[in-house]
């Protein structure tokens, strides 16, 4: 029995003229991508060292969005296996209410990114360098098998992300 992707529900800040912004502008012209975009804030922290003022850019709203879709998602039955790229603990709870309605819930995310809280209430877990690292081998597979005919082109798309740093 197959799984089909029915689609990708992707959430982020957005900073205009940014990679990301070009990024979620590209991810919002394909197929089966919802893009939800949030406006960062301007936040003001004191530094606890030399008690001097700086700004950062904060993402408002992402998580509690994510979860209220998670779990709005399980109720109206539009999916029967989630997977969340994230390991943040903060969205461990949609992923126990998805389970209440009979979803599997798996986790993607890099090892060390995932917090204990989702790696427990997940059914499952994908650590993005296993991933990674089955994406190489299955490509050095397909290009053996055609050293004989011609090899295709490899593109390579670099997408520069902003480091949002918080105190």
């Amino acid at each position: 029995n197959g799984t089909e992707l029915f689609g990708v529900h992707y959430y982020s800040g957005d900073i205009p003229d940014t990679g990301v912004h070009r990024f979620l502008n590209k991810l919002d012209h394909l197929n089966g991508f919802f893009v939800q975009r949030f406006p960062l804030k301007n936040m003001e922290a004191n530094c606890p060292n030399c008690k001097q003022t700086y700004q950062y850019l904060r993402e408002k709203e992402v998580d509690t969005t994510i979860v209220a879709d998670i779990v709005r998602m399980a109720a109206m039955d539009a999916y029967d296996v989630v997977v969340l790229m994230s390991g943040d603990a903060d969205l461990a709870p949609s992923l126990d209410a998805a389970r209440m309605f009979g979803k599997r819930t798996w986790v993607a995310t890099w090892k060390n990114g995932l917090s204990k809280r989702i790696k427990q209430t997940a059914y499952g877990y994908i650590d993005l360098m296993d991933a990674i690292g089955v994406a190489q081998e299955q490509r050095r597979q397909e290009l053996g098998t055609l050293e004989k005919q011609e090899k295709p082109k490899i593109v390579r798309v670099v997408v520069e992300e902003p480091e949002i740093v918080e105190p």
